[in-house]
């Protein structure tokens, strides 16, 4: 037998957690668009035994074990990447559906995008949130989305414009952000979110660590790659910091450089800052040997993949540092990524309250 395309089907464990955050009232029919071997829908029927249950999926090695076990429920193939094909099945694409739950394909080849037509506006967007946008034109007046989505659509750049729009106009809210792995041979961060309901609820992704109290004076992100760094040799010029100077809790074998003479500061800001600063890496691995302290008070130029915690004085610093250690399971939950984990500038500086 084939095997299907995706095959990082829905853990029981997960999809009974998604489940257990419906709330809503008179859900009387249940749509997963890309169902599997059925579990989500299998969770949704263990909390509302009435619900009359649709799925679809791109693989026939799916729907084809689904329609034995599961003779009540109506099961189509269907590619749901296209609307137009959903809208071709009979008793299908004419509906409208009071709850819709999603585990959509994660991947993104290649970093592409999509380029999608959602309410009369133009959006690029990322594999899993292209299947968001086509499930939310088959939701009821009163219909909700639960989907599990990769963290990425909540803080990359390629879903921002989309994601703003949801939250805005569908009451988009991020219901959980489990801190375990479900699949093997995937490290995919993911976050459990409800698109649609009327009820606001605890936003529950806040850390269970204040971060806001600690004694930071600014933040700043590098801005020169080592593509783009002018060495030099010696003790010349300025020290300039990769994340692979970060190694133990120590800043090692740093590189110098040369200022730019015709940057734009004003626009672009500067590219070197003073010490004393706690650096932590942007993107990276999560790895608490990364947290280091630039102790002295020269000048220094941290790379594009590094962010400094300026502070006033060394005191400070070796505070900051040792909070985020002590507190490193809450910290590097701002690291998010399917791949290569990452952080935001926009991320960090609400951790800290410096937005």
């Amino acid at each position: 037998m084939t095997k299907p395309r995706d095959d990082f089907y829905t853990p029981i464990e997960l999809a009974d957690t998604l489940a257990s955050l419906i709330i809503e009232d008179g859900i009387k029919t249940a749509i997963d668009f890309c169902v599997g071997n059925g579990d989500l829908l299998k969770a949704v029927q263990r909390r509302l035994p009435d619900v009359e249950c649709f799925g679809t999926d791109i693989a026939i090695e799916a729907i084809e074990p689904l329609r034995e076990s599961q003779p009540a429920w109506k099961l189509e193939v269907c590619d749901f990447s296209s609307t137009e094909n959903f809208d071709e099945l009979t008793d299908f694409g004419k509906r409208k559906y009071d709850l819709i739950v999603l585990n959509p394909p994660f991947t993104c080849k290649g970093s592409s995008m999509y380029k999608i037509e959602f309410e009369n506006m133009t959006y690029n967007v990322s594999t899993a949130m292209m299947f968001v946008t086509n499930a939310l034109k088959y939701r009821s007046d009163n219909g909700v989305l639960y989907a599990i989505l990769p963290s990425s659509c909540a803080y990359s750049q390629k879903d921002r414009k989309l994601w703003r729009y949801l939250i805005k106009t569908y009451n988009l809210q991020i219901l959980a952000t489990p801190d375990r792995m479900y699949w093997q041979n995937c490290s995919a961060s993911i976050i459990l979110v409800s698109i649609g309901g009327s009820e606001q609820r605890e936003h529950v992704e806040k850390s269970r660590y204040d971060f806001t109290t600690l004694p930071i004076k600014k933040i700043i992100r590098g801005h020169i790659s080592p593509h783009e760094a002018n060495y030099v040799d010696g003790k010349k010029g300025v020290k300039y910091i990769h994340t692979t100077n970060l190694q133990k809790n120590k800043i090692v074998n740093c590189s110098r450089v040369t200022l730019p003479k015709d940057r734009d500061t004003e626009r672009y800001g500067s590219v070197s800052y003073q010490g004393p600063a706690v650096l932590i890496p942007r993107v990276c691995n999560p790895n608490i040997g990364k947290v280091c302290v630039y102790k002295y008070k020269s000048e220094f130029v941290p790379s594009d993949c590094v962010i400094a915690l300026c502070t006033k004085n060394i005191e400070d610093a070796v505070l900051i540092a040792d909070t985020i250690q002590k507190q490193w399971l809450h910290f590097r939950t701002i690291y998010q990524g399917t791949a290569a984990k990452y952080t935001t500038m926009e991320k960090v500086l609400k951790l800290f309250d410096k937005a």
